[in-house]
């Protein structure tokens, strides 16, 4: 499927099929864009325009990557992308080895209630990938404003996205977020949420522009040719930048960094080294309320845990969507 390319009868069925299953400083390389909560701010906002993936399989702008996050003992912060998981997810591959995995699995076997609350911290952790055209980054006099970057993100603000997508009260060329030409904008609004277990970033009041349209970049809204250069030459090969072999660490590096609890040298010019922690707020798993129903049985010697079987989700049945497309709709689809 090519970039502008878009069977969207398919796509939006396969993004309401998701919704019904619903330490160093600055590590990221100016590829990424992390959008942040500056000291002493209690809220922040960035305009975004979501962007397609040049090669994509199924048409989705985003992919998806497992990473573990979590912070050791002295302190410093781990991220390290996690093959073993990443795999087994989108390829069905169980082949792959990640020596985090093999730790955080022996900490869950321990029958320790205390090693066990450890290895559920540095269980690896789906995020999510995409190209987005920056709009409005009020940090540092708006410099990153115009730029494509790679925004990383966690499952809150996927579903967001997922939700918007599902959204059958939409019309369907609108749903199509990240479309060079229907797509539209969207607020990233960021708050302190407190918890119990401490305060975290929520994305709760991010919305979406209700008018769909071109991408406008400095006042002036850009013709089909025109975004199509500007995306053909700036935007990010997901698949090979997030997902392939270079994107990972061998067994041996995680076997080093996590013996030696990040105390390691990370190369300057990688993409995989330690970012600032995140405080994305992110609500419990079917794999985390599972791994709490079993520490029971954990705690018996004689249990050995299946900690890596998947979990299989319930998944409803999709209702069919016979309405007839209008005659922007088509035209949309024939482009």
């Amino acid at each position: 499927m090519g970039m502008f390319d878009f069977d969207l009868d398919s796509i939006l069925k396969n993004a309401e099929k998701k919704e019904s299953n619903t330490a160093s400083t600055n590590s990221y390389t100016s590829d990424f864009w992390k959008p942040t909560l500056e000291k002493g701010q209690d809220k922040a906002e960035y305009r975004i325009r979501f962007l397609p993936n040049p090669d994509s399989k199924n048409g989705f702008c985003w992919v998806e990557r497992f990473s573990h996050m979590f912070k050791f003992a002295n302190g410093k912060y781990c991220y390290q992308p996690c093959i073993k998981r990443t795999y087994k997810h989108l390829y069905d591959d169980n082949n792959k080895k990640c020596y985090m995995c093999e730790k955080k699995n022996e900490l869950y076997n321990t029958g320790d209630p205390d090693m066990e609350r450890i290895g559920s911290q540095r269980n690896a952790k789906l995020r999510y990938f995409y190209n987005v055209l920056i709009l409005d980054d009020p940090r540092e006099g708006g410099k990153n404003n115009g730029e494509i970057r790679i925004f990383e993100a966690g499952t809150q603000v996927h579903e967001l996205l997922s939700k918007f997508m599902g959204n059958k009260g939409t019309p369907k060329h609108e749903r199509l977020f990240y479309h060079h030409m229907h797509g539209c904008d969207f607020t990233l609004s960021m708050k302190m949420r407190k918890t119990t277990n401490g305060e975290y970033q929520n994305y709760d009041d991010s919305y979406f522009d209700r008018t769909s349209g071109p991408i406008t970049l400095d006042g002036k809204v850009l013709s089909e040719d025109e975004a199509k250069a500007m995306l053909e030459d700036k935007c990010y090969s997901l698949n090979d930048r997030i997902l392939s072999d270079k994107a990972f660490k061998d067994y041996d590096f995680l076997k080093e960094v996590y013996d030696n609890e990040g105390m390691v040298e990370y190369s300057t010019n990688s993409t995989n080294t330690a970012p600032e922690k995140e405080e994305e707020e992110v609500e419990p798993t079917v794999e985390d309320v599972t791994i709490k129903n079993e520490k029971v049985s954990a705690r018996n010697p004689e249990v050995k845990l299946d900690v890596d079987r998947e979990i299989e989700d319930t998944v409803k049945s999709d209702e069919t969507d016979t309405s007839d497309e209008d005659a922007e709709l088509a035209k949309l689809l024939d482009q």
